[in-house]
Parts: structure tokens; sequence; C-alpha cells
């Protein structure tokens, strides 16, 4: 049944709202004590945008590498990046200057994706492991 809800945020939004009568009485108050979605998205992109400015500032000390791979990737791989950067500095156990440098020397994005979920030591210690392999794998230049 639809219903028409005033928000907390002042804006009419139309609800398809199924269940018993006692059912849709409760979820009718649930969306009037909430903010409308277009409200709740922007709260969502100005918190994002707050978080993101944060992170930046937080890692500008950094020399980051460009990241490579397909735009969607690189996008997704640079806010997963700056996430974990900015946790691996704060704490204090892991985020050795040589475990920031190695992670920030990473390039390629697919390799941020895959590591997304490591906890931080082992996030560091697999990018201080690709940094010396890459390294080695290099050829001296003739």
């Amino acid at each position: 049944m639809d219903h028409t809800i005033t928000h907390a945020c002042g804006h009419l939004q139309i609800h398809h709202v199924l269940g018993f009568t006692q059912q849709q009485l409760r979820k009718v108050a649930r969306l009037e004590s909430a903010p409308c979605d277009s409200c709740r998205r922007a709260a969502r992109q100005a918190s994002s945008t707050a978080c993101g400015a944060e992170q930046a500032a937080a890692l500008a000390h950094l020399a980051l590498a460009s990241l490579s791979g397909s735009p969607r990737q690189v996008a997704w791989a640079e806010s997963i990046r700056a996430t974990r950067l900015t946790s691996l500095l704060a704490d204090h156990d892991n985020g050795t200057p040589d475990a920031c440098r190695s992670c920030a020397a990473v390039a390629e994005a697919k390799w941020w994706i895959d590591h997304r979920n490591l906890p931080s030591a082992d996030l560091a210690a697999c990018a201080i492991r690709s940094a010396t392999m890459d390294t080695r794998t290099v050829a001296p230049a003739a």
C-alpha cells in the first residue's frame, strides 16, 4: 500500500509499505523519523568528501605512485589505498616508515583491490615483499 511520508527533513516521499496493519504503522513511523532518500544520499556524499579531504591531508607527505589499470579499477583502488594508508599511518605497531613507503610505491590498482582485506601487518609485509621482488626482477639497463 502506498503511503505519502513526511520525513524528518521535511520532504515528502511516496513509499510502498507492505505487511499487516501494525507492521505498516511501525514502518511508516520509522520512515517518518528518518531523512528522505535524497537527503540521506547528500549527507553520505558530504561525509565521504570530508573524509577524503582528511585522508588526502594525512597522505600529503607520501610520494604516492600513480595507479595503473582500468579507470574503474583505478578509482576503486585509490579509495582503498587512501583508507588503508591512513589507517597504516595511525597504526604505531605496523606503520613503520618502510612499510608506508613500500605501500605508497605500489602502482598496480589490481594489487590494492586484491589485498584490500588484509590486516595492516600483512598488508605492509606484502608491499615490502612486492617492492623487493620488483627490484630483483627488473633487468639492468645495458
